[in-house]
């Protein structure tokens, strides 16, 4: 009786090792996507623990797996990477802490509504991540975080991608000059864009100054000690900059303090000074690409991603504050009929945004260790007429159209 039994229990280690050995998830299509501009024909990805194991061409046959995909049209691509979103916020770009200008040791994290049907909406257009950005009415609104578009469940990527700063309307936007009347909250500065950098100055001096020894601090301990952060390179400035001038005062401010690391998004004239953002040898976010004509603003054309590549600038593209309705993938299918070459404009929402926020470490490409976060597109996802069928985080099938065919093995 006792043989028979250890017998069984033998049996069932060696069961239970062997399906530990296998991947969990092998996904089978006609054509694989890295996210860098590599493309895998035949191709199939194989997952373990959440992670990509291995990416294996028509010539390697891959190994068993607990579940296998085999959808033999179909083309796999990482999933999009959302630079600039509110997705999860409660009043979107005018959620603020709007007691103060300068607020940079708010969280955005801290207001997400982890179950809002924004994340699931945005994981059906094939967006997979997205940095989270506080609102645009502050000068200085507080931290961006990352998050992974698991509906009704989405997860924290990073807590801290960003310090976001906002150059332009946004911050002027309700106030009001002390100039009679009964005070309110939106009484207060700044009410121009010259006051807006004027408190960016200010802020970017205490930055670094609160570094040095001797500095006379410009804020109280609570701001000062967070703008010493980003003195110390410890977090990056995410400025908002849509016009050239905005985008040229990002610039001058950031060199005059010494600020370390900075990026510039939200741009739409980012074509009108090229020249000076190849010099300062910075990424941007370029969006909307179809501009809905609410500002004053020129630029925002199809074309702007091809002039930028051709001129050596590092961009990814976002949807910013569009408000046309475009997904990302709608966006970069836009770039390609503008002339940039396909496999770049599929990189300007997967690899690039993710180099972009310092999040190429974990998603962005199919590359070997990273988050297995990927889409099962019908067809070319370049193509207008092709359809998401399966979409992945972190190894699990997150959605899946209910005509895509899987099988055990």
């Amino acid at each position: 009786m006792s043989l028979r039994f250890g017998s069984v229990l033998l049996l069932a280690l060696a069961s239970l090792v062997s399906a530990q050995d296998k991947p969990s998830l092998v996904i089978k299509v006609k054509r694989l996507h890295v996210g860098d501009g590599t493309v895998v024909e035949g191709a199939a990805l194989v997952i373990s623990g959440g992670k990509v194991s291995s990416v294996v061409g028509k010539d390697v046959a891959p190994p068993a797996a607990l579940e296998v995909i085999d959808i033999a049209e179909a083309e796999l691509t990482p999933g999009f990477v959302e630079a600039e979103s509110r997705v999860g916020m409660l009043r979107g770009d005018a959620d603020n802490e709007e007691g103060r200008e300068t607020t940079p040791w708010v969280r955005a994290v801290d207001g997400i509504d982890k179950a809002n049907p924004g994340f699931a909406a945005l994981l059906r257009t094939g967006v997979t991540t997205a940095v989270v950005l506080p609102g645009d009415r502050n000068v200085i609104a507080g931290v961006s975080c990352a998050m992974k578009m698991v509906p009704g469940a989405a997860e924290v990527l990073s807590e801290e991608v960003a310090i976001h700063a906002v150059i332009g309307r946004g911050p002027t936007i309700r106030n009001a000059a002390f100039r009679g009347g009964e005070a309110t909250m939106f009484t207060r500065r700044p009410t121009t864009r010259m006051g807006v950098i004027a408190e960016l100055r200010r802020s970017f001096q205490e930055a670094m100054g609160r570094n040095q020894p001797g500095w006379e601090p410009l804020y109280p301990d609570r701001e000062g000690f967070a703008l010493a952060r980003i003195g110390r390179g410890e977090v990056p400035v995410a400025f908002v900059a849509q016009d050239a001038a905005e985008i040229l005062a990002a610039i001058r401010l950031c060199k005059e303090a010494g600020i370390p690391r900075y990026r510039i998004g939200g741009t739409i004239e980012a074509t009108l000074v090229m020249d000076d953002l190849k010099a300062a040898q910075i990424s941007i976010l370029i969006g909307p690409l179809f501009n809905p004509g609410s500002g004053p603003e020129k630029g925002g054309a199809i074309s702007d991603p091809r002039r930028l590549d051709k001129a050596g600038i590092a961009f990814a593209i976002s949807r910013g504050n569009d408000d046309t309705g475009s997904t990302l993938l709608d966006l970069a299918r836009a770039a390609a009929r503008g002339g940039l070459d396909p496999n770049k404009a599929l990189m300007s929402i997967t690899s690039a945004p993710a180099k972009v926020c310092g999040l190429d470490g974990r998603v962005g490409t199919l590359a070997v260790g990273k988050d297995a976060d990927f889409c099962v597109w019908s067809s070319d996802p370049m193509s207008p007429t092709s359809r998401l069928l399966v979409a992945g985080i972190g190894g699990r099938i997150v959605w899946r159209e209910s005509t895509a065919s899987a099988k055990k093995e």
